[in-house]
């Protein structure tokens, strides 16, 4: 009975609608489960339009009495978002989590640059720009949470992941300053910036984590762990290994350390022909 009265708490505050970009897989797609279990109506954004109808499927299945609407985008290309923002004029949205991303990893110089643009549109212009939109029509409730995804790499710069780890900082520096810009306007703001988690994102990437020895976190603890934070944190990082790393990478460890520490780490789990 308490987790039942706390999950509609949670909805009166940010429902009736949630929308999640990246949500057909990994930690998008926990989000879903999660959320559609606490009775949110869901809005799945992805690339894939066949994985987000199965996906959409399989929750509406198990959760009858909600309803989940998809819109297949590429929200790194440029007008996507206004797509998004016109498909979803009609309905209520009161929680929104930007978490859809890409990672260019290996040399910057060897990376296409058009790849690196699109890492920004996507990292960077997508999230600023739904949280801008859907910020304001949740100030104007006086009600609602948005819920960026980040990474423990935005917490300093990581050769060889250059351009994503930069973009991850930005989301880190927008979302804590907008937890307090937004609390005033009753909208809660939280970033969750997570390490290594099992999800696609991971798996295809280029670099061996398995060699680093990274700890790997499961994507369904790793979203309840920021659902639980939202309203209560400016920030979370899921994990107490994580934590520690960053923690080590904050107080400990100075600037000059890190960058090589993490460049030197890299460069032995990646390939040589990206460096």
């Amino acid at each position: 009975m308490a987790n039942i009265n706390k999950h509609a708490t949670f909805r009166q505050q940010y429902g009736p609608w949630a929308l999640i970009t990246g949500g057909s897989a990994g930690i998008g797609e926990a989000f879903a489960w999660i959320l559609a279990e606490w009775g949110f109506n869901l809005i799945l954004v992805a690339r894939n339009r066949e994985c987000l109808e199965q996906k959409a499927a399989d929750i509406q299945a198990q959760n009858p009495t909600i309803q989940v609407r998809i819109l297949a985008a590429d929200l790194s290309l440029p007008g996507a978002v206004e797509s998004l923002i016109e498909a979803t004029a009609n309905l209520e949205i009161g929680l929104v989590i930007p978490n859809a991303a890409m990672e260019t990893n290996g040399a910057f110089l060897k990376n296409n640059f058009d790849n690196e643009q699109r890492l920004i549109q996507l990292n960077i212009t997508t999230p600023a720009h739904l949280a801008h939109h859907y910020g304001r029509l949740m100030s104007q409730r006086r009600r609602g949470g948005i819920l960026f995804v980040s990474s423990i790499a935005g917490y300093g710069p990581t050769p060889y992941l250059a351009n994503y780890g930069a973009s991850k900082a930005y989301v880190i520096s927008l979302g804590e300053a907008l937890h307090y810009e937004f609390k005033k306007q009753g909208v809660d703001v939280l970033v969750l910036s997570p390490g290594l988690t099992h999800t696609p994102f991971a798996t295809n990437s280029d670099i061996n984590w398995d060699q680093i020895g990274a700890p790997i976190m499961d994507a369904d603890t790793t979203a309840l762990i920021g659902l639980k934070a939202l309203g209560r944190k400016s920030s979370v990082i899921p994990g107490l290994v994580n934590w520690l790393v960053i923690f080590t990478r904050k107080y400990l460890f100075t600037r000059t350390f890190n960058i090589t520490f993490f460049g030197r780490m890299i460069e032995r789990a990646i390939s040589q022909e990206r460096l």
